[in-house]
C-alpha cells in the first residue's frame, strides 16, 4: 500500500492518542494494513465506513476475495463484513487489517480472542496485536501436555489445526556474562553504553576514559565482535562480554 493523505483530514489515531473527541465531519484519515501489519494512512468520507468502503479505501478491487479487521483499542480484532458499518466516533476503532481470504482464524492472545485472516502468523505479528514491545518481550506457544515454547520475531506458526492456538507474552529474560559475572538483560539487543554499564555501574566516566568492548558467542548474525559508541547488538543467552578501559589522563 502506498501513502495517502488528504489536507484538511482528520486523522484518527492522532485523536485517539491525544485523548479529542473525533470531529463530525469527514473526511478522515485511518489507517490500513496488509496482513504484515504495515500500515499506512488511508482517506474515508464518512465516520460510520463499511467493510467494502474500508476495502476501496484501500485500493482492492476485487472485493469478494478479502476480508477486514478492525482492530480495537482494547486490543480485540474483529471482522467487518462489507456491508457492516464501524463507527469511527466510538473511540474503539484505531485500525484496520484487509487479507485476500474467504475466511477467518480464531487464536487467543494473552486470553483474549482474536481472529486473523491469513492462515499463519508471525512472532512479530502477534507483538504488535499485544501493544508490546518486540525488542523486551517475547510471545510464546502454549501447547498443552507438552511444554511451552518462544516464538520467534521472524516465525510463522499454523492457524488452520484443529485446535484453537494459544499464545501469550512474557518479558524478556536473558542470561549473559559481563566480565565474567552474571547478568540478566530484559531486552533483545544492547548498546555500547549498556554493556558499559553492566560491566562498570559506577564508572569512572568521562572524556579520559574510553572503553574497549568485545563479545563471543552471540547469535548467528552476529557471533562475535566489537562494540564502539554508538553501536548496539543482539544478544541471546549465554554471550559473553569483555569490558575494559583506558585513563588518558
Amino acid at each position: 500500500m502506498t501513502d495517502d493523505t488528504t489536507a484538511g483530514a482528520e486523522d484518527v489515531a492522532e485523536a485517539l492518542r491525544e485523548g479529542r473527541p473525533i470531529r463530525e465531519h469527514g473526511p478522515y484519515l485511518v489507517l490500513i494494513a496488509d496482513e504484515r501489519l504495515e500500515f499506512t494512512k488511508r482517506h474515508i468520507a464518512v465516520a460510520t465506513p463499511t467493510g467494502d468502503e474500508i476495502l476501496e479505501a484501500a485500493g482492492v478491487l476485487d472485493r469478494a476475495s478479502h476480508q477486514v479487521l478492525q482492530l480495537l483499542v482494547t486490543g480485540d480484532a474483529e471482522g467487518l463484513r462489507p456491508s457492516e458499518t464501524t463507527d469511527l466516533h466510538a473511540g474503539g476503532v484505531e485500525r484496520f487489517v484487509v487479507f485476500r481470504t474467504d475466511r477467518l482464524y480464531r487464536f487467543t492472545l494473552g486470553g483474549r480472542v482474536l481472529d486473523w485472516g491469513a492462515n499463519r502468523i508471525s512472532g512479530r505479528a502477534l507483538l504488535t496485536l499485544a501493544r508490546k514491545d518486540p525488542d523486551a518481550f517475547d510471545v510464546w506457544l502454549d501447547r498443552a501436555g507438552r511444554q511451552d515454547r518462544v516464538i520467534d520475531l521472524d516465525e510463522t506458526v499454523s492457524l488452520g489445526g484443529s485446535d484453537v492456538e494459544r499464545f501469550m507474552t512474557k518479558a524478556v529474560d536473558i542470561a549473559i556474562f559481563v566480565n565474567t559475572r552474571p547478568r540478566r538483560v530484559s531486552k533483545r539487543s544492547l548498546t555500547y553504553l549498556d554493556v558499559v554499564k553492566l560491566a562498570y555501574p559506577d564508572g569512572p566516566f568521562g572524556e579520559n576514559y574510553v572503553y574497549t568492548v568485545d563479545y563471543l558467542r552471540g547469535p548467528s548474525r552476529n557471533p562475535e565482535g566489537s562494540l564502539v559508541e554508538g553501536d548496539s547488538v543482539e544478544i541471546k543467552n549465554g554471550m559473553r562480554f569483555d569490558v575494559s578501559f583506558t585513563d588518558k589522563s
